[in-house]
Formats: structure tokens, C-alpha cells, sequence
């Protein structure tokens, strides 16, 4: 049992060592990266507590609850530091509004929804959830989420490359003549 809480506790000690080294500069310069930071490291934190088998009545299901409320909020920062690394900006306002409703209203249907996780209960490892009749849509933000934040940042990497791709190869071809035959 030990052994399975060590990957979350070594995570949560890096996290505060950066927080340590580069906490102030994170929050003044870039409050997306500080952000999905601090929500990973509860996320860490809520994980220590789920490998634990003692708990009784709802306390295992309030657990679970936070603990993908905290993966929900991972992936909207997810998204934001995306939005921020890229360089994306079409219609942005509306964009990080859209985000923070679907965000709010993962957050309130699984708090509020047994539909989504109907219940927890405990493995020989971990709690678990037990699945409602649509925790698909559980799943289909948290991996739309990802894969929507991993194809801004691919976007963004492709715009900037294609930018400065002409300008990395004009020295190149400008100094080398091809004559043909």
C-alpha cells in the first residue's frame, strides 16, 4: 500500500519545490501555468486519500467527487494554458467563456448528478466509482478537453514554425547557388 502512494507524494514535492523556486514569477507572469500547477497538486493530494480503505458512509464518494472535480478543473487549465502558449485568439472572449460555463456545469452535475458517478466503493488498491447511466459524458469532456488543448498547442507550434520557417532557411539558400545541368 506504501509503495502506491509514493508517484503522488514525489509529484506533490515537485510541485512545491518549483512553487518554492519559481512561485512569485509564476503568479505574476503566468497565472495559467501557476494555476494548472496548484490544481494538479490537489489532485495529487485528493489521490493520497483515495488509496486509504477505512472511510465510512459517504466520505469515500465525497472524495471521489473532488477528486474529478480537480481532474475537470485540471483540464479547463489544461485548455487555458493551450489558449495561452499558442498564441490562439480567435474570438477569445467568448471562447474562455464557453470554457468556464461547461466548466461550471461538469463541476455542479458531478457534485449534484448521480447519473454521472452514482456511488464509490473500494478495491483491493483504491475507491473506484461506481458509474452512472451517463458518465460517458464524464469522460467525453475530460478527453475532448485534452485533445481540444493538445490541438491548439500543435496549431499554435505549426503557425509559429511555418512563420519562421522561411526566415531560419534564408541564409541557406541564399549562399548556395544550384545550378542546373
Amino acid at each position: 500500500m506504501e509503495m502506491l502512494l509514493l508517484p503522488a507524494l514525489l509529484a506533490i514535492v515537485i510541485k512545491i519545490v518549483i512553487f518554492i523556486r519559481y512561485g512569485e514569477s509564476l503568479l505574476h507572469n503566468n497565472i495559467n501555468l501557476a494555476l494548472f500547477l496548484i490544481t494538479a497538486c490537489f489532485l495529487n493530494l485528493i489521490e493520497l486519500f483515495g488509496y486509504e480503505d477505512y472511510y465510512q458512509g459517504n466520505t469515500m464518494l465525497v472524495i471521489l467527487l473532488a477528486y474529478y472535480c480537480c481532474a475537470a478543473l485540471l483540464t479547463h487549465s489544461y485548455l487555458n494554458l493551450a489558449i495561452s502558449f499558442s498564441g490562439f485568439n480567435w474570438r477569445l472572449p467568448m471562447v474562455r467563456r464557453v470554457l468556464n460555463a461547461s466548466l461550471a456545469l461538469m463541476v455542479l452535475n458531478i457534485i449534484f448528478n448521480r447519473h454521472l458517478i452514482a456511488g464509490a466503493e473500494y478495491t483491493d488498491i483504491a475507491i473506484t466509482r461506481v458509474a452512472g447511466s451517463t458518465y460517458w459524458i464524464v469522460q467525453a469532456y475530460l478527453v475532448l478537453g485534452i485533445m481540444l488543448g493538445t490541438t491548439v498547442l500543435v496549431r499554435g507550434y505549426l503557425s509559429l514554425n511555418s512563420n519562421n520557417l522561411g526566415k531560419s532557411l534564408e541564409p541557406f539558400v541564399n549562399n548556395h547557388h544550384f545550378e542546373h545541368p
